[in-house]
C-alpha cells in the first residue's frame, strides 16, 4: 500500500482547510470529480475534531478510517 492508494487527512491539512468539515468536504468533492472510490483515513490529535467528524459524517460514509 502507497501514497496512492488512499486520502490522508492530518492535523496540518485540517488546519490549512481551515477545519475539518472543510478538508472533509474537500475530499469527498475531489473524489467525486474524478470519479474515484479509495479509503479516506483521518489522522487528528483533538477530541473536538473527532465530535465534527461525528456530526458531519453521522456514521454513513464508507470507506472512512478515524485514528485518534
Amino acid at each position: 500500500m502507497g501514497l496512492f492508494d488512499m486520502v490522508m487527512i492530518k492535523d496540518n491539512h485540517i488546519s490549512i482547510a481551515g477545519g475539518i468539515i472543510n478538508a472533509i468536504k474537500s475530499v469527498d468533492q475531489y473524489l467525486e470529480q474524478q470519479n474515484l472510490q479509495m479509503e479516506v483515513e483521518v489522522v487528528f490529535s483533538l477530541f473536538k475534531v473527532f465530535l465534527r467528524i461525528l456530526k458531519y459524517w453521522n456514521g454513513l460514509v464508507v470507506g472512512w478510517k478515524l485514528i485518534c
